[in-house]
């Protein structure tokens, strides 16, 4: 029979792999309800796109009837100077480069790709990986330019199959109190198991010694 103590560092080191299990033990998807919140927000990218447009206004001196937006005065590398109707959010490097590009190219509107996919990827932050990787490629596909938080492979691969992974809450917690529970069950029998097996060998060890003791002193075996 297993002694107390035995018992007792069995029940611990168990508790502890449970424990770790607990924290280990990842989402293979995320609630339905919350991918069809994302879905619904990659259909209206359109929408982003336009509210992070930089357009060209006329120097009138009239004001941004939206207060997330505000008027710029811009100037291009080659002296061009731009009257420009923008998110206030936007960084002064987007602009200048937006400044630039409307020049050169002779456009009247230049869509803000950095602003635009900063706002993009708070919808899909704290999703599983596999997730986030379709939400990405999802987004990727209509924006017009790559963003530069994106990498090179990101961008080549927004045209491939993307699906979202679904496990509701309950269904997480199901499999992972089911993967705790084995963990328990597996962890305290395997250390009894070595527990009593060192145990077996050691008093085999120690028998042993003392026959050849009694042997080497001529004395009978016991």
């Amino acid at each position: 029979m297993p002694t107390r103590s035995a018992l007792l560092f069995s029940a611990a080191c168990a508790l502890l792999a449970g424990v770790g299990t607990f924290f280990v033990v990842e989402r293979e998807g995320d609630p339905q309800a919350r991918l069809e919140r994302l879905r619904k927000n990659i259909s209206e990218i359109p929408g982003l796109l336009a509210k992070h447009t930089a357009k060209v206004r006329p120097t009138d001196g009239s004001k941004s009837q939206d207060s997330s937006r505000a008027i710029y005065l811009l100037g291009a590398s080659d002296g061009t100077k731009l009257t420009v109707d923008a998110p206030k959010a936007v960084k002064p490097r987007e602009l200048e480069a937006a400044a630039g590009a409307m020049v050169s190219a002779g456009h009247a509107e230049f869509v803000l790709v950095e602003s635009a996919w900063t706002e993009a990827e708070e919808w899909w932050k704290g999703l599983t990986g596999l997730n986030c990787i379709a939400a990405e490629r999802m987004a990727l596909v209509q924006f017009p330019s790559k963003p530069e938080g994106v990498s090179i492979h990101a961008w080549s691969m927004r045209y491939s199959d993307a699906e979202f992974e679904i496990e509701e809450t309950l269904t997480f917690n199901f499999r992972r109190t089911g993967y705790v529970a084995a963990t328990l069950a597996a962890v305290f029998a395997i250390l009894l198991i070595l527990i009593a097996a060192l145990g077996w060998l050691w008093r085999s060890f120690l028998a042993r010694v003392r026959d050849l003791s009694q042997a080497w002193r001529g004395e009978p075996p016991q």
